[in-house]
């Protein structure tokens, strides 16, 4: 017998064939961001915070995650106003996304 073709029994199957940062949403932020990533295979992932001068403000993720997708929400309660970098590097790849935050 062979087996339904994918979508048949009432569910989607999403296949990430590559690592990818999504937009932070919503931007411009005022106490806390949600951003999205995928990850293809186990690796290590850090995703850090950067001010608009390349400075570290915080490190979100940094450690070993399995494939899959992943949402992170992040707290940025305490940043001044202000344009910042959030960038993600794997081992091979690295993205960066924009956003500020007004209060």
């Amino acid at each position: 017998m062979t087996p339904p073709p994918i979508g048949a029994l009432g569910y989607t199957v999403s296949l990430t064939s590559s690592f990818a940062l999504a937009k932070p949403t919503p931007n411009p932020v005022q106490n806390d961001f949600s951003v999205r990533f995928p990850v293809v295979r186990t690796t290590k992932v850090e995703i850090g915070l950067y001010d608009i001068n390349g400075r570290k403000v915080k490190m979100q993720v940094s450690g070993i995650k399995e494939s899959g997708v992943y949402n992170v929400t992040v707290n940025c309660q305490d940043f001044p106003n202000g344009a910042y970098i959030l960038k993600m590097k794997t081992g091979d790849y690295t993205a960066i996304e924009k956003f500020v935050v007004t209060k």
